[in-house]
């Protein structure tokens, strides 16, 4: 919570208690007394993580609604740094992978962030196979190595983690991603349930696990993934996912027919993009027969 604090948390809380119309009185309850509320809205005491969390709850507030509301109802900078980042992985814009790498390095220039230098080697590790146009050049996975070297060292992955191994995950030998793809599994079903925001990150990489897994021919792997893509998009209400996943159940299964009901409802909801790249995968495995 160090952005919290920077912004002066009793200043805000004051604001945002008096304006939801709550008196000091009714915040403090029996929890503690109005005199030690009136130090910490004045910023002459700072609240323990117990006690901030009491008066968060107090406001009916998260720590993370209450952060977005201190930034003037914007994402830290370090967290839309890394969504930029994540919504680029789809394509190959260098000079916007670029910017993002700029950003980083002058958001480091005043905070230390660890994971901000860990994003900054993955770009650069992106940029080069971009250039490259392949998958197997040598100065990128050297950098991948770099990065990977760390992350495998860690016993339990969280949530950057995650994200670190997600957007480099395409680079990776079929071999690591078997050794590490149930460690990783497990690590992202902590997840699930974090927020939905969260629910689409873990759809995103339960999908590239999938792709892995059906360009290489694990239909076993591909299938068992695809099971849970469909129980979580279904929750997500992410239609997208769901498709996808029929589609690629019914590649992995051999049920064209499965495959044709992804396809039917992807038309129905005017996907006309996913359904070209839909087809181009079922041509694909299923040849002639398509």
């Amino acid at each position: 919570m160090v952005y919290v604090l920077y912004w002066n948390f009793g200043q805000f809380y004051q604001k945002i208690r008096k304006e939801k119309g709550l008196s000091q009185e009714k915040v403090c309850g029996k929890m503690l007394s109005r005199t030690t509320l009136s130090k910490i809205e004045n910023g002459r005491s700072t609240p323990s993580y117990d006690l901030f969390s009491y008066l968060l709850k107090q406001i009916d507030m998260s720590f993370d609604e209450f952060e977005f509301v201190c930034n003037h109802f914007q994402m830290n900078e370090r967290e839309s740094l890394m969504i930029k980042f994540e919504n680029l992985l789809s394509n190959s814009d260098i000079q916007a992978m670029k910017k993002i790498k700029n950003e980083c390095m002058v958001f480091l220039e005043k905070n230390n962030d660890c994971g901000l230098i860990d994003l900054i080697t993955v770009i650069d590790s992106l940029i080069i196979f971009h250039r490259s146009d392949s998958i197997d050049n040598a100065e990128a996975r050297k950098l991948i190595e770099k990065v990977w070297q760390k992350l495998s060292a860690i016993d339990t992955w969280y949530y950057h983690e995650i994200r670190l191994i997600n957007s480099i995950l395409m680079y990776f030998p079929i071999k690591t991603v078997l050794n590490f793809s149930v460690k990783l599994i497990d690590s992202l079903k902590k997840y699930e349930e974090f927020t939905k925001t969260t629910n689409s990150f873990c759809l995103a990489v339960y999908t590239n696990l999938s792709t892995i897994f059906l360009y290489h021919k694990l239909y076993k792997e591909c299938l068992e993934n695809n099971k849970i893509i469909l129980k979580l998009s279904k929750n997500a209400k992410r239609y997208d996912f769901y498709c996808f996943a029929l589609i690629r159940i019914g590649i992995c299964s051999k049920n064209f027919k499965k495959t044709q009901e992804g396809i039917k409802q992807l038309k129905f909801f005017g996907e006309t993009k996913l359904i070209k790249e839909a087809q181009k995968e079922i041509k694909m495995f299923f040849g002639n027969d398509f």
